[in-house]
């Protein structure tokens, strides 16, 4: 495996009020390799987005190490929020153009990008709207259309279906595998959703309470498509469950 993200010694501590510290993550130590779909689970206030922050240059600070593969800068890195990040004022189209403009794109070359993400996310006929014209799944798919655009290396993606219903976060789930299967960056995922982490995971580390730390790393062995009734999945759910609220 070569890795694209090394993750040494990372611990984080949030100064409280009264002078006392609360100690977030603990001397988490991993290796996340290229192509990889890789996902976070664990309790509630275990670390997980703040580590996920850490690892996409978002928080600066805290100790240990972030070393990122041979060639990788931030350029080559985009997030995922668990909010609709979409700038209001602009429309579809414009918003997904954003990441092209900052890397100095030319407008020539930019139309036919953002038409072609467009249409893979099922965007065409609401490329002048507004987010505000759209539902709470479309300005999702108008934001991992952004992250994707400049076909990144790295994308994090910090609870990025939460806010959805089931049913169009099972299709953006799906969408999401289909061009990750098709482009293969390295996906870093939060998630409480362990459902979700099965389905998309090839490797799922599960974060200890407060304060975070690494209490297992599961490999998922279950062939794609996963089927979500079959024996191997529930077998694999209940491993996790068990791992998370033993």
């Amino acid at each position: 495996m070569n890795p694209v993200i090394t993750i040494k010694h990372i611990g984080k501590i949030f100064d409280e009020e009264l002078n006392e510290h609360l100690t977030v993550l603990k001397n988490i130590n991993l290796e996340i390799g290229q192509g990889e779909f890789f996902v976070f689970v664990g309790p509630s206030g275990s670390g997980k987005s703040t580590l996920l922050r850490i690892m996409s240059g978002l928080e600066k600070d805290y100790e240990g190490e972030i070393v990122l593969g041979s060639g990788i800068t931030p350029l080559d890195m985009s997030f995922v929020f668990q909010q609709f990040a979409i700038l209001p004022w602009l429309t579809v189209f414009q918003n997904i153009e954003l990441p092209l403009i900052a890397r100095g794109v030319l407008v020539t070359d930019r139309h036919g990008k953002v038409m072609e993400e467009l249409r893979k996310f099922r965007l065409e006929k609401f490329a002048h709207s507004r987010p505000r014209d759209l539902s709470g799944g479309m300005r999702q798919r108008v934001g991992v259309a952004r992250a994707l655009i400049t076909n990144p290396k790295i994308v994090f993606m910090d609870e990025p279906f939460s806010e959805l219903d089931s049913f169009t976060a099972e299709e953006l789930r799906e969408e999401l595998l289909a061009l990750w299967q098709e482009r293969r960056p390295t996906i870093v995922m939060v998630t409480h959703i362990i459902e979700e982490a099965i389905q998309l995971a090839d490797r799922i580390t599960v974060l200890t309470p407060r304060p975070g730390m690494v209490e297992k790393v599961v490999q998922n062995h279950l062939p794609r498509p996963r089927l979500k009734r079959s024996e191997e999945f529930y077998r694999l759910e209940d491993q996790l469950y068990k791992l998370i609220r033993p």
